[in-house]
């Protein structure tokens, strides 16, 4: 099992504590593994290339976790989001993402909240679910709650998905942006 390569992807959205985690549970079933099959674990070890130490203090676990967040989002849009103000950023609630991603889309709120899966309602659901992870401090269980009490995991592959199509196709970077402007429309964008 290569757990190096999750510690190590400049693309991962692992936070620190994750990271740590992963590294504990790795030194952990290697130890493991060596006590059952210690000749069998150590030629399968020694075949493997070796991976780059992982950082050793906590300061530098978070270091490269802000790294790999200044990376994600490099792209222009996101600088609308960086420029929105503290305050604006507090008054801001998953109602209102709820509500402009609705409109944007010509859907009502209840469809977004509802258990349909027809892609005119599911594709307006996991950008406002999107939405609410990058522009609201909610936790994955709380975005699920708000969204007809989905469970978090829900929340987590409409996320990962959303931002590889914005990432990948223009045009969902543009109604991103274009829906945050409506969130917030004393913010110009530029995408």
């Amino acid at each position: 099992m290569h757990h190096s390569t999750v510690l190590h992807d400049p693309k991962s959205v692992a936070t620190p504590l994750q990271l740590a985690e992963q590294l504990a549970r790795k030194k952990r079933l290697e130890r493991l593994a060596k006590a059952a099959v210690p000749e069998v674990v150590s030629d399968v070890v020694a075949s493997e290339p070796a991976p780059a130490p992982p950082p050793q203090t906590g300061e530098e676990l978070i270091a490269e976790w802000a790294e790999r967040q200044k990376e994600r989002f490099k792209e222009p849009w996101f600088s609308i989001v960086g420029e929105i103000s503290e305050r604006a950023q507090q008054r801001i609630n998953v109602l209102k993402i709820q509500m402009a991603t609705a409109r944007y889309y010509n859907v009502s709120r209840a469809d977004i909240l509802s258990h349909r899966r027809t892609n005119n309602v599911v594709k307006p659901r996991q950008i406002a679910m999107y939405l609410c992870k990058i522009l609201t401090m909610k936790s994955l269980p709380e975005i699920g709650r708000m969204f007809g009490d989905r469970d978090h995991t829900t929340v987590l592959h409409a996320v990962r998905k959303i931002e590889d199509l914005r990432v990948h196709r223009d045009d969902y970077a543009v109604e991103i942006a274009a829906i945050i402007s409506s969130i917030y429309p004393d913010k110009t964008t530029a995408v």
